[in-house]
């Protein structure tokens, strides 16, 4: 009896291994990193790329990854985009850069029109910025677009033009040098006395002012001393290339033509326009 058990043990055995044997080795799964379980021994590491971990890298390849490391870096350059518009230059800075715009720009890229940089308005007046275009707030006496022009103002009498604290009439008649001194005493005014450029540049304000006019400049006490007629001071401000001395004694009375600045002394009997000068009413 115990013959014929063991038997049939040993057969159920074998019919089993026939029946499962096949199928458990075709479900086998290899061991990472080796074509079959067989072709690794026991106790094979297992490399770190199979479980997820970089390949130890050679001495060249690290030199590989610092040149491409950099290449991925560059120095930054970001005035290589022309970043500031209208002429405007580029300045690289540590940070950033800045734009140094051209006359009439401004703005973080030189993108906003600055119309005021230019300096547009004349004789002191103030430049505001407009959304399309400029406009000039002129001080008293002057207008116009750009306050070029010369206009009598409240504060001198009708027919007479203010310029820094004086009125100034030019005459609409010739005269000769003592009798346009006498028309402008009669005024309560004097003929002209020209301190300073300023004034002088004033002068070509004054609409349709375009001829020799007489000043109160002359030499007629002692000739080649030129002194202002009102206050008996010597000419101070005068420039060379305007200014020219005639060759004979009797030429002691002083023009200017507005136009060209010339000043030249003259016959005092020549017939001449005038510009009397008084201080304002205020």
């Amino acid at each position: 009896m115990k013959l014929i058990l063991y038997c049939a043990v040993i057969f159920l055995a074998c019919a089993f291994t026939c029946l499962t044997g096949p199928e458990s080795v075709a479900n086998a799964k290899p061991i990472p990193g080796c074509a079959s379980n067989t072709e690794c021994p026991q106790g094979r590491r297992i490399s770190r790329h199979v479980q997820g971990q970089p390949e130890p890298r050679s001495e060249s390849s690290n030199s590989d990854s610092a040149d491409d490391s950099s290449d991925l870096n560059p120095e930054l350059d970001r005035c290589s985009t022309d970043p500031c518009k209208n002429n405007g230059t580029c300045v690289e800075g540590a940070d950033n850069y800045t734009c140094s715009c051209a006359d009439g720009f401004r703005g973080r890229n030189c993108e906003e029109l600055d119309r005021c940089s230019t300096g547009p308005c004349k004789n002191n007046g103030t430049c505001v910025e407009g959304a399309d275009n400029y406009t000039c707030s002129c001080t008293d006496g002057f207008r116009g677009r750009n306050c070029e022009e010369a206009v009598p103002v409240a504060s001198c009498q009708e027919g007479w033009f203010f310029f820094s604290g004086s009125c100034y009439y030019l005459s609409d008649m010739d005269l000769d040098w003592l009798s346009a001194v006498a028309a402008c005493n009669e005024t309560g005014a004097y003929l002209t006395e020209i301190q300073t450029q300023a004034e002088l540049d004033f002068f070509t304000t004054i609409p349709d002012f375009n001829e020799f006019v007489w000043i109160g400049l002359n030499d007629r006490k002692i000739e080649g001393e030129f002194v202002w007629h009102k206050s008996g001071d010597p000419v101070s401000f005068i420039s060379p290339q305007y200014y020219f001395r005639g060759s004979f004694p009797d030429w002691d009375c002083v023009a200017f033509e507005v136009n060209s600045n010339f000043w030249v002394d003259g016959s005092c009997n020549m017939e001449l326009l005038y510009i009397c000068e008084k201080e304002s009413m205020y």
